[in-house]
């Protein structure tokens, strides 16, 4: 016979078998009743992303736990275990205590991970410009970084990037989040720079031009150019030309412009022109003129009182070929040239200033170079005559001009004094020979007083000195005699009249 118990407690039981009246012995059976674990999942229900992990702990009294299904847990065996569903999952635990068991059960929700797709309206942009980017899959979404973008979060952006730069966008779903990433390819624009030695060039020649900045460079017109690509071309215009270059940087497909112009002017070589040629005499000028240019350089400068102006003033002490280059600020010079021819001028002198009394003969005795003429002076007999008497009545001076065959002139001028009480003769030569004929310089004159003598050497060194008339310079300086040469004399006296004169002139010692 078998009976079903549930017992709640633990007990003694027993049991009497009986057969036709009879009774059998009484059987007992101790029960101990053990209890049932418990066993609980935290959390008992719970919604993730798919792939996404999350923690299940149990919790009661058991001591031994198994847990199903395996295929998305990390451990079937523990109090804790992480599952990564990818779909909606019942999970189980069967925890036990000594021989009793318990099951507990969750749920685990699992929502689909948004797939997140974006795309940009230009992949490749140059810099400074921009470009849509637009993204699906989610129902809200952020971007990073935002520091280009003109917002941080919608589904629509615009990106102005300054390099290139990978955009990432994360999608929102709920609670689950996707990402993509998107680039977008910034190219630099050309920063071009044009350079060249002078932007004016003369007919014929060329000018190099120079592009930098940029990886590829396009010129145009093509005229006058030695090439239409490249950062160094040589310009050669026939006119005035602006010539403009477009430089790119270029990735694939995508090209980044810039554009920048330079202009050559083309200046035609000058005619130079210049004064014709010139004789002058010597200590004359003469002024000199070119033209044809805006800019002047005379060569050589010596004579010159300027060097770079279209007029000079020409005073050269030799004849002289001046060449004088006329540009346009000193460009497409040409060189004329002209002589200037000096001829020297003649010689001429007009004799010592000198003192006559008023009843004497007077003549003056010039020599000289060319023809003489007395232009200047009171009563001339003869102007023409190198040698003439003259009638002053009173103090005169009287000059004479030498005129030589280039038509140069030079003038000299000698002064009389008129007295009418006393002479003075001073020697122009003297020979201190010891041959007893003029071997002493000796003041001579009538009516004279107050003589003073000086005699100087060529260095201005005073060698002699007398107030006495008797007393004349024997040739010697301290006690040894002079070289042969000319010496310069001062003589003061006092006339009759009671004026003070004064005579200087040059003596010659000569043996």
């Amino acid at each position: 016979v078998v009976v079903s118990l549930t017992p709640s407690v633990s007990g003694l039981y027993s049991v009497v078998g009986s057969s036709l009246g009879c009774y059998s012995a009484t059987k007992n059976a101790n029960l101990i009743l053990l209890s049932t674990p418990s066993v609980s999942i935290t959390p008992f229900s719970s919604t993730v992303c798919a792939g996404s992990p999350m923690l299940l702990s149990t919790t009661g009294n058991a001591n031994n736990f198994v847990w199903s299904p395996a295929n998305s847990l990390s451990s079937t065996f523990g109090s804790s275990v992480i599952a990564s569903p990818l779909s909606t999952q019942i999970y189980t635990v069967i925890g036990s205590l000594n021989s009793c068991t318990n099951v507990a059960v969750a749920t685990v929700s699992v929502l689909a991970v948004p797939i997140i797709t974006a795309v940009a309206s230009e992949y490749s942009i140059c810099s400074g410009a921009n470009t849509n980017l637009n993204v699906n899959g989610a129902t809200t979404y952020s971007w990073s970084p935002v520091q280009s973008l003109n917002f941080s979060t919608g589904s629509g952006v615009i990106a102005s990037p300054n390099s290139t730069t990978n955009y990432t966008v994360h999608g929102y779903n709920g609670i689950c989040t996707g990402s993509t990433t998107i680039q977008i390819i910034t190219i630099p624009r050309p920063n071009m720079t044009l350079t060249a030695p002078y932007n004016q060039v003369c007919i014929g020649y060329s000018l190099p031009i120079t592009a930098q900045g940029a990886q590829n460079y396009t010129w145009v017109p093509f005229n006058g150019l030695s090439s239409t690509t490249g950062s160094l071309v040589h310009a050669a215009p026939l006119v005035n030309t602006n010539y403009t270059v477009f430089g790119s940087n270029t990735n694939g497909t995508v090209s980044c412009f810039q554009l920048m112009s330079y202009s050559v002017i083309v200046t035609p070589f000058v005619q130079a022109v210049v004064s014709p040629s010139i004789s002058l005499c010597l200590g004359e000028k003469a002024t000199l003129v070119a033209s044809g240019g805006n800019t002047f350089s005379w060569t050589p400068q010596e004579g010159l009182n300027i060097a770079n102006a279209n007029a000079v003033v020409a005073g050269p002490s030799v004849s002289t070929v001046y060449s004088v280059e006329v540009s346009y600020q000193t460009f497409c010079g040409n060189t004329a040239t002209v002589y200037v021819e000096v001829n020297p001028k003649p010689i001429v002198f007009a004799g010592r200033d000198t003192t006559y009394n008023i009843d004497e003969a007077i003549f003056v005795f010039a020599i000289g170079t060319g023809s003489l003429n007395w232009i200047s002076g009171e009563d001339i007999t003869c102007p023409q005559c190198p040698s003439t008497r003259v009638f002053p009545q009173n103090d005169d001076c009287y000059v004479v001009e030498a005129t030589n065959e280039y038509g140069c002139k030079e003038q000299d001028m000698v002064c009389i004094d008129v007295t009418n009480d006393f002479t003075i003769y001073i020697p122009n030569t003297f020979t201190p020979n010891k041959d007893g004929l003029n071997d002493v310089f000796y003041i001579v004159g009538n009516g004279i007083s107050n003589l003073h003598v000086e005699i100087f050497n060529r260095w201005g060194e005073l060698i002699f000195l007398s107030t006495d008339q008797q007393q004349g310079w024997d040739g010697r300086f301290a006690g040894k005699d002079c070289e042969i040469g000319t010496y310069v004399y001062r003589v003061e006296y006092k006339g009759l009249n009671g004026k003070r004169y004064i005579r200087t002139g040059d003596l010659l010692l000569s043996k």
